[in-house]
């Protein structure tokens, strides 16, 4: 009679045989009784032909399933698993943003994350790896949104949260690359010094972001700087003492020689300040004056109407000069000039203040 299903006799397989005991199991079959049929050994598992006993494959490597019976063998068949690729003899593991399908022994980059975003995972065997918001990005509405200056966002963190590293007068001016480590700047008129930003003080200005400082330029020289800049070249200035702003710049407060000319009782001056006439603000002297005269003064400019000591500029004129009385021919009078804003009457507060002289000379006619 012939052997039962998957055994054989030796030699001739499949065929009829006088004796059956010797019906033995096929490649990858086994079981004890020769009088019944054998049994697949299944995958991963291997039987030699004519063996009746089964065994377990041991060739794969490891992150690897079996996908065969080996044959009669120990070399059953076998691919890497899910996110595993075959890569120099071994199965690898795929990496963050990338995925391979079960038994597929190669790998495959993702492409479902949305922009501003950044993988976080393998994609399980499809094109699925998980993602979030990348650095200094933030979900929004199911977005990914960038941050903005002053803002910081770790990688694959869904929030942002606000920089608190600058320090007071400044201003950010980037966000904080995924650490609360914004850039920013000093704002105008400060400028960085030993982590703090200060102001630059009288005669410095600074551009608002530029933290650095510099000298004003603009007050030229015999002047001194009042106040800073702010974020240009353009501090407050005066003029130092012994000098008056004339023609743009500081001059100095030098005599100048004018001749009064008139009739009677009556004079007129025409003034002139280092060479520029019109500004009357030094020293000048008056000749040809009649005793007892009343002068009278014409004023080409004289700037923010500055008034004289014991007595005003005006059309009633100047007498009295000098707390003397009445002119005195051959004798001089000097006149100190001070602050229009102080009012002529208020002697005392006029001479506590006082900007230049002017003198005269009254000789005989």
């Amino acid at each position: 009679t012939a052997c039962p299903t998957n055994r054989f006799t030796r030699g001739v397989s499949g065929a009829s045989a006088d004796d059956q005991t010797d019906c033995l199991a096929g490649i990858d079959y086994y079981g004890a009784s020769t009088s019944t049929a054998a049994f697949y050994v299944g995958i991963g598992f291997y039987s030699p032909y004519r063996d009746n006993n089964y065994y377990s494959c041991t060739n794969k490597i490891a992150n690897s399933d079996y996908l065969s019976a080996g044959g009669g063998s120990n070399n059953c068949s076998y691919a890497c698993t899910t996110d595993y690729y075959s890569s120099s003899g071994v199965c690898s593991y795929v990496g963050v943003g990338y995925y391979s399908p079960y038994g597929n022994n190669s790998r495959f980059a993702c492409s479902n994350k949305i922009a501003n975003s950044t993988y976080t995972g393998s994609g399980g065997g499809s094109n699925s790896c998980a993602y979030d918001c990348a650095v200094d990005a933030y979900n929004s509405a199911g977005s990914c949104v960038y941050v903005g200056n002053g803002y910081y966002s770790p990688d694959a963190n869904p929030n942002r949260y606000a920089c608190t590293n600058k320090p007071a007068n400044s201003t950010y001016t980037s966000s904080g690359n995924g650490t609360n480590n914004c850039s920013f700047g000093c704002d105008a008129s400060y400028y960085y010094s030993g982590g703090t930003c200060a102001t630059v003080g009288v005669g410095y200005y600074s551009p608002a972001l530029d933290n650095n400082r510099y000298a004003c330029t603009n007050g030229g020289s015999n002047s001194t700087y009042t106040s800073s800049g702010g974020a240009s070249n353009s501090c407050s200035w005066s003029c130092n003492s012994g000098y008056t702003l004339g023609g743009g710049s500081c001059q100095p407060n030098t005599r100048s020689t004018t001749t009064l000319s008139g009739s009677g009782y009556l004079a007129t001056m025409n003034c002139t300040y280092n060479g520029q006439p019109g500004a009357c603000d030094g020293y000048y002297s008056y000749s040809n004056l009649p005793a007892n005269a009343v002068v009278t003064a014409r004023v080409m400019s004289w700037g923010a109407s500055q008034r004289l000591l014991n007595g005003c500029w005006g059309t009633s004129g100047l007498s009295g000069t000098n707390g003397t009385g009445a002119n005195v021919p051959g004798q001089s009078y000097c006149l100190d000039l001070f602050d229009g804003s102080v009012p002529c009457d208020q002697a005392a507060a006029r001479a506590a203040t006082p900007i230049s002289t002017m003198c005269y000379k009254v000789n005989s006619i």
